[in-house]
């Protein structure tokens, strides 16, 4: 019996050091003070419903955070936050509030580590964010020195430091891509039989 506690105590101290020891940014681009941080997610101008060109995202689209894993971006579920606002609502429609988001594999040891990430925005939450008639976009790659639980780093999405906001249009049907494909091979071999 005296075992089993102390192994379970052992155990939990474990966990909540190793816990502590993860690399943790704030991910989010609207200020939690209120002034916005960043810059705003939009539709692009072609490849979106009728008249939502050029708007803000409102709170039916999300954002998702990514980071790279050896040569692939993985996405982190828990970081998945609703956007603010309504779609061209102004204020804060095109904006995600703050939160801190733990990078796995990362550790917030000597000062943390760097770690390239990147971040998307969608709509379908409920069936995922590359399901056909999802509207989605992504962030160029960036890099930041992650923190601590304590002291979360938080990327400056403002233009002013040389982040590109992007905009967000259809995902291609798998259908449409298949044709184009098709129609290549077609001609490539009608090429080689006048050849």
């Amino acid at each position: 019996m005296k075992r089993a506690l102390i192994l379970g105590i052992l155990g939990s101290a474990a966990a909540a050091v190793s816990s502590f020891g993860q690399g943790v940014v704030e991910f989010g681009n609207y200020g939690n003070s209120g002034p916005i941080s960043g810059t705003a997610i939009t539709y692009a101008g072609t490849g979106v419903p009728a008249g939502k060109a050029g708007l803000t995202v409102g709170s039916d689209f999300s954002a998702e955070l990514l980071y790279l894993s050896g040569a692939t971006y993985v996405a982190i579920p828990s970081s998945i936050t609703p956007f603010l606002g309504t779609d061209g609502g102004g204020g804060v429609s095109g904006y995600t509030s703050p939160g801190n988001v733990i990078i796995p594999g990362t550790s917030a040891n000597g000062g943390g580590a760097a770690v390239s990430l990147e971040w998307e925005a969608f709509n379908n939450v409920a069936i995922g964010g590359d399901a056909i008639g999802t509207i989605k976009g992504q962030s160029g790659p960036f890099t930041i020195v992650v923190g601590s639980n304590q002291n979360p780093t938080a990327p400056d999405f403002t233009t002013a430091t040389g982040f590109a906001g992007f905009t967000v249009s259809a995902v291609p049907e798998p259908t449409t891509m298949a044709l184009v494909g098709l129609g290549a091979a077609g001609l490539l071999a009608l090429r080689r039989r006048k050849a």
